[in-house]
């Protein structure tokens, strides 16, 4: 068996390694900002654990942007890909954008609008019992092969799209003083094509939170199956559980 314990469908393994796609090198910031502002979605992710570069894939080709080559253009390029008008899917979006504060990007022109798909959270939503949701792990579950991470990215939206309508599932996010961390929660299920709703109670009283869902199911604002994330009022950061 596989890597990952996982069997994909033999035809999926033959249509992601019958695909080869080209990764270029070199590339101008020309020809760069011309590919980023073509292409209908991007994948994008982080070669390194800074922002020092970025890989990105475009359907068509991969290729990589760095400070090194580019210089005060990357920095430009980076503020594009970053901005609401590139569409783009990546692997953990709100750890992007934490990255893309720590080191300075500023917050004009940074928004995670652009953002049309995150691979983590769909994964998160599709199955919240599990322990991890590691990139390769998902690309080899959905793809049946081993791609690179910007490549995956972007392959991974429609079956993951796909799997979620499959399973209807909604969710119900219940927070305690934070309203802008569960808005904002909210806001990224939603993108992924789920329904959500917040609700404001005692995430730790368990009756307040039962009679939160209640509410939710009684107003068909979820539906009758759902998950549930609850939203911490301290730092704003939030915490998912199946419920």
């Amino acid at each position: 068996i596989e890597k990952w314990g996982l069997a994909p469908a033999p035809e999926a393994v033959q249509e992601a390694e019958s695909r080869a796609m080209p990764e270029l090198s070199a590339l101008t910031a020309q020809e760069a900002e011309a590919r980023i502002r073509a292409a209908e979605t991007l994948g994008l992710a982080l070669p390194g654990d800074d922002l020092d570069s970025l890989s990105l894939c475009d359907g068509e080709a991969i290729f990589t942007l760095n400070w090194g080559e580019l210089g005060e253009d990357y920095n430009r390029l980076l503020r594009l890909v970053f901005s609401p008008e590139v569409k783009k899917s990546a692997h953990g979006v709100k750890d992007l954008m934490g990255l893309a504060l720590a080191e300075g990007l500023g917050t004009e022109g940074l928004s995670a609008e652009g953002f049309v798909f995150d691979t983590e959270l769909a994964a998160y939503v599709l199955d919240p019992t599990e322990s991890g949701y590691d990139l390769g792990k998902l690309t080899k579950r959905y793809l049946g092969a081993e791609l690179p991470e910007a490549r995956a990215a972007l392959e991974l939206m429609a079956p993951m799209r796909a799997k979620l309508a499959e399973n209807g599932a909604n969710v119900a996010i219940v927070y305690a003083g934070r309203q802008d961390a569960a808005e904002e929660t909210r806001r990224d299920i939603e993108a992924l094509g789920v329904k959500a709703a917040a609700y404001q109670c005692d995430a730790a009283d368990f009756d307040a939170v039962d009679e939160g869902l209640r509410r939710a199911v009684g107003r068909n604002e979820v539906g009758e199956e759902f998950e549930v994330a609850v939203a911490a009022a301290d730092g704003g950061e939030v915490q998912r559980a199946h419920a």
